[in-house]
């Protein structure tokens, strides 16, 4: 796919209409302290087996990882496989599950939150980067797509949507490198 960068520079206005929220995702705090994501139907994607699998990044040092939910153990407790998807970004404080490329099969969407701590953990003074990831199912991993680097980071929000109304979403992030629109030309 090819992208084009800009930086929206806009007035902070209300808006006219309702907005409409996203689709449910849960989140919450993962081992100790860190930042979290569950979309719904990640468990059915990722595996095949319609448990409750979940996709996290450290907010505080590198690390993109996968826990895959397995057959509990005899004691009643759970029993969790622990995958390292990528261990070359830092600060993810936003992903996304979703169809980007158009090929029916969701996308993981993330990258580094430019000075997340203000130069306080492992890789906070990093250039902004913007990566989504393909899986494979056959051979149950994480393929990695360079988005954007060198520029704009996630902040703690990446929006979807086909702005220019070419048919492919384009993504929007905010954050303290400012606002940018990432333009998906399809290429």
């Amino acid at each position: 796919m090819g992208w084009r960068a800009c930086r929206v520079r806009c007035p902070i206005s209300k808006p006219s209409a309702p907005v409409e929220r996203p689709r449910p995702v849960k989140r919450g705090r993962g081992r100790g302290g860190l930042l979290a994501v569950v979309p719904e139907d990640v468990g059915a994607a990722l595996a095949g087996d319609g448990r409750n699998d979940f996709i996290w990044g450290h907010g505080h040092n590198y690390g993109l990882y996968w826990e895959e939910r397995r057959d509990d153990n005899k004691d009643g407790s759970t029993n969790w496989r622990h995958y390292l998807i990528d261990d070359k970004v830092s600060q993810n404080h936003a992903l996304v599950w979703e169809d980007l490329d158009r090929d029916g099969e969701p996308d993981l969407i993330t990258g580094r939150r430019v000075r997340a701590h203000s130069g306080n953990d492992p890789g906070d003074n990093e250039p902004g980067c913007l990566y989504f990831y393909k899986w494979n199912r056959a051979e149950r991993r994480f393929t990695k797509h360079l988005i954007v680097d060198g520029g704009p980071g996630t902040g703690l929000q990446i929006r979807l949507a086909d702005f220019d109304g070419n048919g492919w979403k384009d993504i929007a992030v905010a954050g303290k490198s400012g606002t940018h629109i990432l333009w998906n030309d399809g290429k």
